[in-house]
């Protein structure tokens, strides 16, 4: 009875196999029929990148919208070296289309409780300097538990804390 079971999950992969190699050798037929002068290239400066564990984690579905459009808007102005970035909230506001600061603040709040951004602040007058830097992913905080989307007034402290680290 088990070899049938070990057989038909052998099976069942090599299907998987076989119809992951037709589709990577159909995808290769597909992108030579494009004209490769359109496309953008791939060393283009002025190109930001989101970590694909923002997606894959849930953030995107379980984060407020606006903590997305901030998210992206603080890596539009990321200094890719150095992975900080120093936006000022009118830029924010003007990225994001969100005309409210303390719902922008919220969103800020919300992206540094789940570890994704770092922020530190410098008081000089009446103005003060934000400087945001990014974390790596190892150090975000979990969304896992959390089931449903969160609203920019909720806080992580409600919820216990469980860093990708330490999944």
């Amino acid at each position: 009875m088990e070899e049938i079971t070990l057989d038909s999950e052998w099976e069942s992969n090599r299907k998987k196999e076989i119809a992951h190699q037709y589709h990577l050798k159909k995808v290769q037929e597909m992108y030579l029929a494009i004209d490769q002068s359109k496309l953008r290239g791939q060393r283009k400066v002025t190109r930001f990148f989101i970590d694909n564990e923002y997606i894959e984690n849930g953030y995107e579905a379980k984060l407020p919208k606006l903590c997305t459009l901030v998210y992206m808007g603080l890596l539009l102005h990321n200094n890719t070296k150095k992975q900080i970035a120093w936006p000022s909230f009118k830029t924010l506001i003007e990225h994001t289309g969100e005309r409210n600061r303390n719902y922008i603040s919220n969103a800020l709040r919300l992206l540094k409780e789940c570890g994704i951004i770092g922020v530190v602040q410098c008081k000089k007058g009446f103005k003060t300097l934000n400087l945001y830097y990014f974390q790596a992913t190892d150090y975000w905080i979990s969304l896992e538990h959390i089931t449903k989307r969160l609203k920019l007034t909720d806080s992580l402290a409600q919820y216990p804390i469980v860093t990708l680290r330490s999944i």
